[in-house]
């Protein structure tokens, strides 16, 4: 939405219900997969978000769509979906151990920076 109004130079150039739907289902169409993807339907995927919306910076909280739009950011995504099934819980990766990711990188990271040297 900034960009866009930074872009034209209006204010008014898109509200937040348009950015909102750019980002789902306008997104989905622009991907030919609008069967699929882009709101929450009996049939379609379960790709959804779940957004803290007390954090300090958001408050007040006056206009949900507004409130997403312009003040969510990467530390109020609380809960990732993605076909139902949720990968993300309270912020943490639930589909992969991320301490053994964690040893498995120590692990390479010598063989990696000895490679990038040979470059």
């Amino acid at each position: 939405a900034t960009l866009h109004k930074a872009c034209s130079g209006d204010a008014t150039a898109v509200s937040t219900r348009q950015v909102l739907h750019m980002a789902t289902l306008g997104g989905a169409r622009a991907l030919g997969a609008e069967k699929d993807l882009g709101s929450l339907e009996k049939g379609k995927r379960a790709d959804f978000i779940r957004v803290e919306t007390g954090s300090v910076h958001a408050l007040p909280l006056f206009d949900k769509i507004t409130h997403l739009v312009y003040s969510t950011n990467r530390q109020d995504v609380r809960d990732v979906f993605v076909g139902g099934r949720r990968v993300v819980h309270d912020r943490r990766i639930t589909t992969l151990d991320t301490d053994k990711l964690k040893e498995e990188i120590k692990r390479l990271a010598p063989r990696i920076a000895a490679s990038l040297k040979e470059q």
